[in-house]
């Protein structure tokens, strides 16, 4: 079966688990930003470490044959045919159906999922895509999805007992306030113990890149 993308607001790519291992070769890992997020998409769908969409801002997708799909990362209006549904959950689809993410109100990143998994040429192992070494994508050149490309799914041997949703626990806390770890490299001494009581106790905006 294949689906085709009827809508990508900012950005679409495939990843997957990424070229790990490979820095001598001079590729860098790539793979999902949100690891977490991936991971339990695709145990959503059946399976582990399947290629899936990483997303920001709005996505339409239309199938043309039934499948088990999933939608993760932070809260996001999710309809199919116009119905609501949640993330963090396992949404049956039928052919025709077109399934639409809002973009979110927080957060940016999120993970589209879909049983068998999504394929796309693989490189070094992967189909992430790296924009910055062209590579990956549908044509392996490191460009993102575009309203009408169509991406192939792979089949599923058998069907598989799949989990409703997630306990709510299981679910991430992607409010805009955080408390972030932080691991002293080797120029700890260079700060003083006043510069370090600033340093952790001191609020932090992140911006997105220019």
């Amino acid at each position: 079966m294949a689906v085709r993308f009827t809508r990508v607001d900012l950005t679409a790519y495939p990843v997957d688990a990424g070229r790990r291992g490979q820095l001598h070769q001079g590729f860098c890992q790539s793979g999902p930003l949100d690891l977490y997020a991936f991971s339990l998409a695709n145990l959503l769908c059946g399976q582990q470490g399947a290629t899936a969409i990483e997303f920001i801002g709005g996505l339409g997708v239309e199938f043309t044959a039934p499948a088990v799909v999933s939608v993760t990362g932070p809260a996001a209006e999710i309809t199919l045919d116009n119905q609501l549904h949640q993330s963090w959950q396992s949404i049956q689809v039928n052919a025709g159906q077109q399934l639409i993410v809002a973009p979110a109100r927080i957060g940016s990143k999120h993970y589209l999922a879909i049983q068998g998994g999504f394929e796309f040429p693989r490189v070094v192992g992967s189909a992430s895509m790296v924009k910055r070494e062209q590579l990956g994508g549908l044509h392996n050149d490191g460009k993102p999805l575009k309203a009408g490309d169509e991406v192939v799914v792979a089949s599923v041997a058998s069907a598989q007992k799949l989990p409703d949703a997630l306990p709510a626990q299981l679910i991430p806390d992607y409010q805009p306030d955080a408390r972030v770890g932080l691991v002293p490299g080797y120029q700890h001494d260079w700060l003083s113990p006043l510069q370090w009581q600033r340093l952790l106790n001191s609020e932090y905006t992140i911006t997105p890149p220019v």
